[in-house]
């Protein structure tokens, strides 16, 4: 199975714009005006949130931001990617189609074929 990394490189070889991955916001972006330069953080920019083994940690508002935005991306890129893979699955099928039809036509033309005997 291919990674999202993986997949975004493919897609972007083949001309698909991908979106760009989603950046952290530097320490000056972030928090209070107020709070420039001096490394503390308001209340407001964090909050406790339950880890998957129940405990509780207090997490940075900018992190959880930065993981929604980041789980976006990976969304959008495997769906970029299925449409990419079943648009070329469905283009190799119809091609395959289109050799079969052509072999098929090209064997009942051929002079020494059944049904040129039978006319």
């Amino acid at each position: 199975m291919l990674s999202t990394e993986q997949k975004e490189v493919i897609l972007r070889r083949a001309g698909i714009a991908v979106p760009p991955y989603p950046r952290r916001r530097s320490p000056l972006q972030q928090g209070d005006p107020s709070d420039r330069g001096t490394g503390q953080r308001g209340a407001q920019d964090q909050f406790v949130a339950r880890t998957t083994d129940g405990e509780e940690k207090v997490v940075a508002a900018e992190e959880v931001g930065h993981e929604a935005a980041v789980d976006r991306w990976i969304a959008t890129v495997d769906g970029l990617y299925a449409d990419y893979a079943l648009s070329r699955a469905t283009t190799s099928l119809h091609g395959a189609e289109q050799a079969r039809a052509r072999s098929t036509q090209n064997v009942t033309e051929y002079p020494g074929s059944r049904d040129a005997r039978e006319q």
